[in-house]
């Protein structure tokens, strides 16, 4: 196996706001790409880490094949790169911290580290 060069990017995360962060993501993914292989984000860099409670966690939540996992996967293709990102992941009414595997050819693998319970919102 050759020399793998990996990157690891540090962003300042808003909380909640998954469109400026994949916004920040795909442009630091851009700038690293030209030095790296593979580029990993922090741990729910695309949704926020410290909501003040899971109803708000919920709402910035994606599915696995949502609108930043299409975008994020167009510019891996473009610009030849892997890139993992964390984010909360909503799967059939349940939440999970999560973390997408991207590649040129898309999704490559998705971890689910834990799951979250039901927002006392959904009737749970």
């Amino acid at each position: 196996m050759g020399k793998v060069t990996i990157a690891c990017a540090q962003i300042d995360v808003r909380l909640g706001d998954a469109s400026y962060n994949r916004d920040t993501i795909i442009t630091k993914l851009r700038a690293a790409a030209a030095s790296a292989a593979l580029v990993v984000f922090p741990e729910c860099a695309l949704t926020g880490f410290c909501h003040a409670s899971l109803d708000e966690a919920a709402q910035s939540a994606e599915s696995r094949e949502g609108p930043s996992a299409e975008k994020i996967s167009e510019a891996c293709r473009r610009e030849g790169v892997h890139a993992v990102y964390g984010y909360i992941e909503e799967a059939g009414g349940k939440y999970y911290n999560a973390a997408m595997l991207i590649g040129p050819g898309g999704p490559v693998a998705h971890y689910r580290k834990v799951h979250l319970p039901l927002p006392a919102s959904s009737g749970s």
